[in-house]
């Protein structure tokens, strides 16, 4: 019985050492947790406005003028709130005027929304050169920079004309163009500087077109024709035409001159 004596701490060891080694394993078995990356962060930006929808700077610059002239404020009081690239369905932008026959033809153009110091808000329809600006107060249309908000206009350009009713009745496409074209050659600018505005229908009195000579002789019979009005720069322009095209007249201090080729 003494002779097995010394085996007995062997095998308290021999399971010591199997313990230890369990517990080594288990260890060995367990990973630590990976943290979790944080999701990458980005700056929020604002969007950025679609360039088309904004009127070149120099058409912007004098839209800003115009409206600013005629409400009586600061250029730098107004602030461009909205910006819309538009297709109008006619020369009405958008805003006719009930009394006025315009050209039934696709006019590009802009929706621009300003305000003020005070917070007011002014809905401003145009066409791509700005010519006319609309102010458009409750479906109704007023032209910024006409001769009644100060701004110039052709001298004499309304003397001698024959108050005669205006009939509903636009004129023809070729012959707005034609009047176009002869007005842009007399004033020696470009074709696309010469904005056709509106067409009314007229009876004039005479053949004169409602503009006489004091040297001329003239029919006295009522002349069907047609009153057309187009702007160049801030200067608007009324010319005279009889319905069937033979005689296009300016009217310049009541004094008639013939854009008849």
């Amino acid at each position: 019985m003494q002779n097995r004596r010394p085996y007995h701490w062997l095998a308290g060891l021999a399971i010591l050492w199997l313990l230890l080694g369990g517990c080594g394993m288990a260890a060995s078995a367990t990973h630590p947790s990976t943290p979790t990356a944080a999701a990458p962060t980005t700056t929020p930006r604002l969007p950025v406005p679609d360039p088309a929808s904004v009127p070149p700077e120099p058409i912007l610059t004098r839209i800003f003028r115009v409206l600013a002239a005629d409400l009586g404020v600061e250029v730098a009081n107004l602030t461009l709130r909205e910006s819309q690239a538009v297709e109008w369905s006619d020369t009405g932008l958008g805003c006719p005027d009930p009394a006025t026959t315009y050209l039934q033809v696709i006019t590009p153009g802009y929706r621009l929304i300003f305000a003020d110091a005070a917070n007011q808000t002014y809905l401003i329809h145009t066409n791509l050169d700005a010519a006319p600006i609309l102010l458009c107060t409750d479906g109704q249309p007023r032209v910024l920079g006409e001769p009644d908000t100060g701004l110039p206009s052709e001298p004499g350009a309304d003397d001698g004309l024959t108050l005669e009713p205006e009939l509903d009745e636009a004129a023809p496409a070729a012959l707005v163009e034609r009047a176009r074209q002869a007005l842009a050659q007399q004033l020696g600018v470009p074709l696309d500087q010469v904005v056709f505005v509106s067409s009314v229908a007229q009876d004039w009195s005479d053949s004169a077109l409602g503009c006489p000579s004091p040297e001329g002789l003239y029919l006295q019979v009522i002349t069907p024709g047609y009153r057309l009005t187009f702007q160049h720069g801030q200067a608007t322009y009324d010319l005279h035409v009889a319905r069937d095209g033979n005689r296009l007249i300016r009217c310049i201090n009541g004094q008639p001159q013939s854009l008849s080729e």
